[in-house]
């Protein structure tokens, strides 16, 4: 994550955001808006908001060493408002031959890639740069010819082998994944498709041994990068229907669920659908106070989980039987520490 130091003097890591993402927050603020509003609106977690509000000023102008980017202000009512310093050109300027060559280099190694998220895109700006460069100069490629094959960058390289080996085969992946929670775990799968969103790289695959409770042929997501290590087997591994790519569920959560929980979300809470399946309701009004949304609650003992996390941002509302499983591992969670919250 990248770091920068504020007009504080305080070091502080920049929130994980897409480019699609950061512009339509300097846009938003092209008005005058709290950070309140803009967390609501934009379904961003405040700090995130003012952390980027901090780091634009420190965004210089290129080729000048001394000129801001961007100017933010904040009137008395605490309204931000984003201006930047140097105008749009009238015409975008052109692409030398060396960059533009480059530019094709990047765009042919996103062609090859596995389940991309939009192909078409990357097939037609590799089209009209290969008119651009009418004749193709020499790029160098400096990739060490050798990695040290305890590097991070050499165990990723041999989990991607592995991983479009085994989808090429169709044989059974057998990988160590370390999940959000850091908890590691031996997974047996039959992978079914790579796809790429916002910056992350995903194997959809089946789980071979699925947990108590769970479907057997539910599709799950599994970053790339929480990938310790991996490993194709001989087995051949089952087919399963590769679902079509929806940009937004892109884990499919909508479409594999037949429970599903309602819950109550708090407007300052809204972020958590960046992070969670989280649906919400088509009649919650912009500005409320809270909003009514829909998570999957197929497992009970993950929705529970997820519940608790969240609390007391987001609440249960129906199933009954969820508030009171909530309300059980809350109760045994605070035993386990000498805490009755019944005063039983």
């Amino acid at each position: 994550m990248t770091t920068f130091v504020d007009r504080y003097g305080e070091e502080l890591e920049l929130p994980r955001l897409s480019l699609a993402r950061m512009f339509g927050l300097i846009t938003y603020f092209r008005q005058p808006h709290t950070a309140s509003e803009a967390s609501t609106e934009l379904r961003l977690p405040v700090t995130d908001i003012r952390k980027v509000l901090d780091y634009l000023p420190t965004i210089l102008v290129p080729g000048e060493h001394d000129k801001q980017a961007f100017e933010v202000t904040e009137d008395a009512q605490r309204c931000y408002r984003i201006v930047a310093t140097e105008a749009m050109p009238a015409r975008p300027p052109k692409l030398t031959g060396p960059e533009t060559n480059t530019l094709l280099m990047t765009l042919e190694t996103l062609e090859a890639m596995p389940a991309i998220q939009d192909p078409a895109v990357v097939r037609s700006a590799a089209a009209k740069l290969r008119g651009a460069a009418l004749a193709r100069a020499v790029v160098a490629d400096t990739t060490p010819a050798t990695l040290d094959p305890d590097s991070a960058e050499a165990r990723r390289m041999d989990v991607m082998r592995a991983v479009n080996d085994a989808l090429r085969d169709e044989r059974v992946l057998e990988i160590e994944y370390r999940n959000s929670s850091d908890v590691r775990s031996v997974r047996s799968l039959d992978p079914v498709q790579m796809f790429v969103h916002e910056d992350d790289t995903y194997l959809r695959a089946v789980d071979r041994n699925p947990a108590e409770g769970e479907d057997p042929k539910a599709m799950k997501s599994f970053r790339i990068d929480r990938i310790l290590s991996a490993t194709v087997l001989e087995e051949r591994a089952r087919w399963h229907q590769a679902p079509e790519f929806d940009p937004a569920d892109p884990h499919g959560f909508g479409s594999a669920q037949e429970h599903w929980a309602e819950v109550r979300i708090d407007a300052g809470g809204t972020w958590v659908a960046d992070y969670d399946p989280v649906f919400f309701a088509d009649d919650s009004a912009p500005g409320a106070e809270e909003y009514s949304a829909w998570v999957p609650a197929g497992n009970t003992d993950r929705t529970v989980g997820f519940l608790l996390r969240r609390w007391p941002q987001v609440r249960a509302v129906e199933p009954d039987s969820l508030q009171r499983a909530v309300f059980e591992r809350a109760k045994r969670g605070l035993g386990a520490y000498g805490v009755n919250p019944t005063g039983e």
